[in-house]
C-alpha cells in the first residue's frame, strides 16, 4: 500500500452491542488523526468484560462522535473523558440533550450496583459533568471541518430522535477525497418526526465506503409480524391485565404511539388505564420529547406517568390496564418489581417490545414454557402468566431497505458490515455479494482491521490493541490472532 495517504478503520465490537469505531488518517509528512465513532457498552455477557477496559489511549484520539444516545453506542463516553480525551464531542444538538439524561442514569445505576454488589465504578459525576461539558451540536445536512481536511456532514435518521449518519470527507493535496458513510444504527423513517432527506450532492459523491450497521440485515421487511395490536386486544378481552416492557429511550414514545392509534382506531378502549413507570422514560418525556416542537404528537388518553418510587399505584389498580415499565430485555429497571409480582397471576399478559439477548432475563421469559421456575434476585417463581413477544417496534433496516439505502447512492465502491451477531453478518455478506458483484464487501469484527489505499481499494490486516483497564498501570500491548482475508466470498473468515 501506497505510504502516502492512508486510512485504517477498526470497530471495537464484533457483534451488536458496545459500538466503537475508530478511523485513522495519515497524510505525507503528517501525524497520524484518530477520529472514534461511539462509545458504546456491552449488553452481551460475553463481553461485559470490555465495559471496564479501554482498547486504545483515549488522549490519542483528535475527535469523538456519538451517532445516538442508546447506551450501546455512549455508555463509555465519560470513561474516554476519565483517561484523557480531551476534545469536543459532536452530535445532533436533540442528541445532545438526550445524552445529558442518558449518562447520569448510567452513572446512577452504576453506583447503586456499586453500593449493593460492590462493582466498580467506571467514572464519577465530575466525569459526566465534563463529558456533558464537552457535548457540541451540529445541525443536520451542515458539512462541519472538524479538522485541517476533514470534515463531517450528518444525515438524517429514523432509528432514534436525535440519530445521525455521519458522512465523513476526508481530503489531501494531490489525492482523491475519501468518503466515507457511517450509518449507526439505521431506520429511513419515524412516526413521531419528520427525517431530513438526504441531500443531492451526498448522493453524487464518488466513490462512496458504507460502513453499514447490519443487525437484522438478514430479515425480509414480509418477514415481520404486526402482532401487538392482537396481543393486546386479545389479552384485554380475556380480562388480563399487560405488561410491557421497554426500552427507555424510543421504544417508549412508540409504543405510547400506537395505543394512541389504537384508541383512535376503536380496537383499544380508551378506559383502560394505561400506567408508565420508568424514571428515565419519564425524564425523556418530560425534558425533551413532550417540550420538542420537531415531536409529533404520540400520548394516548388515561395515561398515568408514576413517580420513581411508586411501586403500588399500579399493581393495587384492580384490573383493565396496562403498565409499561423499563427495561426493555429485563435484566435492570422497574419491570423487575411487576415481574416478581405477576409471574405467577394467570391473569397477565407480558408482551415483549423489543430484542431480547440471549443472556438477559427477558430472553429466558420468551423462552420458558409455563410451569417453569426462574430466579429473580432471590425468588424462585413459577411461570404461569402469558409471555409475548413483538418484533415490529424494532427501528433497525432489514434487507429491502438496506438494498433501497445503497441504491440512494451513484458510486459505492466498498461496504463494510457492523453491528450485527456474526451470522447475521455472515448471511448479509452472501446476499448483498449476490446482488452487488462488483462491490468490496466485507465483515468488521474486533480481530481484522481494514485498510484504506489512495485508489481507494480495500484490504485487511492484524491490528494491535492497547489494553488499559482500571487495574492497570499502564498501557499493554497485544495483537489480535486473526485471518486478515477479506472480500465477497470470504465468510469463512468470521466463523
Amino acid at each position: 500500500m501506497s505510504k502516502g495517504f492512508r486510512s485504517t478503520f477498526k470497530t471495537f465490537n464484533s457483534e451488536v452491542t458496545g459500538s466503537c469505531l475508530m478511523i485513522k488518517n495519515k497524510r505525507p509528512g503528517e501525524q497520524y488523526e484518530r477520529i472514534v465513532v461511539d462509545a458504546g457498552g456491552f449488553n452481551e455477557k460475553q463481553y461485559e468484560d470490555l465495559n471496564s477496559k479501554l482498547d486504545f489511549d483515549p488522549s490519542d484520539v483528535s475527535h469523538l462522535i456519538l451517532t445516538h444516545a442508546h447506551y450501546d453506542h455512549i455508555y463509555k463516553t465519560p470513561y474516554f473523558v476519565k483517561n484523557g480525551y480531551k476534545g469536543e464531542i459532536y452530535c445532533s444538538p436533540a442528541s445532545k440533550e438526550l445524552i445529558k439524561i442518558a449518562l447520569n442514569d448510567s452513572l446512577r445505576i452504576m453506583q447503586s450496583e456499586h453500593d449493593k454488589y460492590g462493582k466498580e465504578m467506571l467514572y464519577s459525576k465530575e466525569n459526566v459533568e465534563q463529558t456533558i461539558s464537552q457535548l457540541r451540536g451540529i445541525e443536520y445536512n451542515l458539512p462541519t471541518h472538524i479538522s485541517k481536511g476533514i470534515k463531517v456532514t450528518f444525515l438524517g435518521n429514523g432509528h432514534l430522535f436525535g440519530a445521525v449518519c455521519v458522512l465523513m470527507q476526508i481530503s489531501c493535496k494531490k489525492y482523491e477525497d475519501k468518503n466515507i458513510l457511517i450509518t449507526g444504527d439505521y431506520y429511513p423513517n419515524n412516526e413521531l418526526f419528520d427525517i431530513p432527506c438526504i441531500p443531492e450532492w451526498v448522493k453524487r459523491l464518488p466513490n462512496l465506503t458504507i460502513i453499514q450497521e447490519s443487525t437484522y440485515g438478514n430479515v425480509s421487511v414480509n418477514d415481520v409480524n404486526y402482532c401487538f395490536e392482537n396481543y393486546v386486544t386479545s389479552s384485554l378481552n380475556n380480562g388480563k391485565n399487560i405488561l410491557l416492557p421497554v426500552i427507555s429511550l424510543e421504544r417508549l414514545e412508540i409504543v405510547l404511539n400506537k395505543l394512541k392509534f389504537m384508541q383512535e382506531e376503536e380496537t383499544l378502549n380508551s378506559s383502560v388505564k394505561i400506567f408508565i413507570h420508568t424514571e428515565l422514560g419519564r425524564q425523556y418525556l418530560e425534558n425533551v420529547y413532550l417540550s420538542s416542537r420537531n415531536i409529533k404528537e404520540f400520548m394516548p388518553k388515561n395515561v398515568e406517568i408514576l413517580s420513581k418510587d411508586d411501586y403500588e399505584t399500579a399493581l393495587k389498580y384492580p384490573f383493565n390496564k396496562i403498565i409499561i415499565s423499563s427495561s426493555g430485555m429485563a435484566d435492570k429497571g422497574t419491570v423487575r418489581f411487576y415481574l416478581k409480582n405477576i409471574l405467577q397471576n394467570k391473569n397477565y399478559s407480558i408482551i415483549f417490545t423489543c430484542y431480547t439477548e440471549k443472556s438477559t432475563l427477558g430472553h429466558k421469559l420468551r423462552t420458558m414454557q409455563k410451569g417453569d421456575t426462574v430466579r429473580i434476585d432471590d425468588l424462585d417463581l413459577a411461570l404461569l402468566c402469558d409471555v409475548k413477544h413483538t418484533g415490529e417496534f424494532s427501528r433497525h433496516v432489514k434487507f429491502e431497505q438496506i438494498l433501497d439505502f445503497i441504491n440512494q447512492f451513484d458510486s459505492v465502491k466498498n461496504i463494510l458490515l457492523t453491528h450485527g451477531t456474526t451470522n447475521t453478518k455472515e448471511q448479509l455478506l452472501k446476499k448483498l455479494s449476490d446482488v452487488y458483484p462488483d462491490k468490496d464487501i466485507c465483515v468488521m469484527c474486533r480481530e481484522v482491521g481494514f485498510k484504506l489505499d489512495k485508489e481507494l481499494n480495500i484490504s485487511t490486516y492484524t491490528p494491535t490493541y492497547y489494553s488499559m483497564s482500571k487495574k492497570d498501570k499502564k498501557l499493554k500491548v497485544r495483537k489480535c490472532k486473526g485471518n486478515s482475508k477479506c472480500g465477497n466470498n470470504n465468510s469463512e473468515l468470521y466463523t
